[in-house]
């Protein structure tokens, strides 16, 4: 009888033992915000609807982006090349060419029944500041993919003394220009289908 007790307190022994060699090891997934934590890839991604990779085509000079920078051909197909990475405050996201954006972040929503999280990023630089939402929706209960809604929320740009070198209605026109471009921009809407790496966070910008 007392080898049986033994046998079971050895045998509870290992079970936990094992349990919190498993917890330690693995990835945590019991809440979305600790699964968002790490690093994902794009599995695919598209622009108001349209192919990321079209669409770019279409915006690359307004938008001043260089396409080739995100994107990468292999065996004659195009497809996004970027890196999403999910830590503590951040959202920093790696080009093909190693070159970072990182978004100060805050979740303002989460939802374990439905597996959503929604983030705000915003990104102060001289020129002015954009403001991001994110709605995170994970694909399982593993939560090793997710769909990521991200659309523009809020633009300022500082104000620009008017040019000497413009008249009147040069004047006009670039403010008209600078309007019409914000109405752009406030009105893509991005959506990326990202899997999981790894635990890895973002490489240290040089």
């Amino acid at each position: 009888m007392k080898k049986k007790k033994l046998f079971q307190s050895v045998s509870l022994g290992l079970m936990v033992l094992f349990s919190v060699v498993l917890v330690a090891c693995g990835r945590d997934v019991s809440t979305v915000e600790d699964a968002l934590e790490g690093h994902w890839t794009v599995e695919d991604a598209r622009m108001n609807g349209e192919p990321l990779e079209e669409a770019l085509d279409q915006y690359e000079e307004l938008l001043d982006i260089d396409s080739e920078a995100i994107t990468s051909t292999e065996e004659g197909q195009t497809e996004i090349a970027l890196d999403f990475y999910y830590q503590e405050g951040n959202l920093t996201i790696v080009n093909n060419q190693g070159e970072q954006t990182v978004f100060p972040s805050e979740v303002i929503n989460r939802d374990e029944e439905n597996n959503t999280l929604v983030l705000e990023h915003v990104m102060d630089e001289e020129q002015g500041s954009i403001k991001l939402n994110e709605e995170v929706t994970f694909a399982d209960e593993e939560r090793e993919s997710l769909t990521s809604h991200i659309s523009i929320t809020d633009i300022k740009l500082e104000e620009e003394e008017p040019s000497e070198e413009r008249s009147g209605l040069d004047e006009e026109l670039y403010q008209f220009g600078q309007e019409f471009a914000l109405e752009i921009f406030r009105n893509i809407n991005l959506e990326f289908d990202l899997n999981y790496v790894d635990d890895e966070e973002a490489p240290t910008a040089e």
